[in-house]
């Protein structure tokens, strides 16, 4: 009894990582989303930030011949074109970036079937507030 309770404390301290970010790890998850060929797809992108509201909405991203065609507010339905939503594969250069950049805290989950990241969690400098962000990108729909 003592000695599983104490292994039960022990698991409460440790932290869950989705993901190994050896560079190795990460190439193979990128070359398993790329085997899907996607370049027509819909998905919701939301951003978590210190940011102005309209930077945080939830926004249904069309993506056609790779690039990004639209994006539309799913609150309200309005075509928005002010903000430069990402493709999946720009996700996947963030993620890039914030290996070579050694950000403090990265933190990504995938989708389990079509291999794209669904939150990436990034914080480039732990003692540096408000530069942390969160990104979701869900409900992938390939056209």
């Amino acid at each position: 009894m003592i000695l599983t309770a104490s292994m039960l404390i022990t698991l409460a301290g440790c932290s869950f990582q989705p993901f190994s970010y050896t560079q190795e790890a990460f190439d193979e998850r990128r070359a398993r989303w790329e085997l899907n060929e996607l370049t027509d797809y819909d998905y919701v992108y939301r951003r978590s930030c210190e940011c102005l509201p309209a930077a945080t909405s939830a926004m249904t991203v069309a993506v056609r011949g790779g690039e990004v065609a639209s994006a539309t507010d799913t609150q309200s339905g309005a075509n928005v074109s002010t903000y430069p939503y990402p493709t999946i594969d720009e996700l996947f250069d963030l993620i890039q970036d914030a290996i070579d950049r050694e950000a403090q805290r990265l933190d990504v989950t995938y989708d389990t079937w079509l291999d794209y990241p669904t939150q990436i969690r990034i914080d480039y400098d732990l003692e540096t507030a408000d530069d942390e962000f969160t990104i979701e990108a869900r409900d992938l729909a390939p056209m």
